[in-house]
């Protein structure tokens, strides 16, 4: 998966370079790549990573260069994820009218829902709604 990085900065014509962190490794996956400015005088800056893996917490750096001050030089960010987003990319299961939404090591369950016909009855087939346990 492809995921564009992008930092703004103040000024036009520089060479920033980009740091990427697995954070849960602490595992340099990017050291000291550069990035490009999108178009001339834009101060727009990008950076494509190829390798992109959504269900790795990330911590990225970008530095400027000498000629911006400090609290500009080095804008930083974080990808991680909250339950929601694990639950949507990680296993469902339906199991004894219940739908149990997994984490993505698909084993740990985040979250479990009874799983409801139109009468309000536990069901299997013909789901209206689901109700969190």
């Amino acid at each position: 998966m492809i995921k564009y990085i992008v930092a703004k900065f103040t000024l036009t014509g520089l060479f920033p370079t980009i740091d990427i962190i697995d954070v849960e490794n602490d595992v340099a996956l990017v050291s000291g790549e550069a990035m490009t400015e999108l178009t001339s005088k834009s101060k727009v800056y990008v950076y494509q990573y190829t390798t992109y893996d959504p269900g790795k917490n990330l911590y990225f750096e970008v530095d400027g260069g000498a000629a911006l001050s400090d609290n500009e030089r080095y804008p930083t960010a974080v990808n991680t994820l909250n339950d929601v987003e694990a639950m949507e990319m990680g296993r469902w299961k339906i199991e004894d009218n219940q739908l149990l939404c997994y984490a993505l090591d698909n084993s740990t369950v985040l979250f479990t829902f009874n799983l409801k016909d139109i009468n309000g009855t536990l069901t299997m087939r013909n789901v209206f709604e689901r109700i969190p346990v």
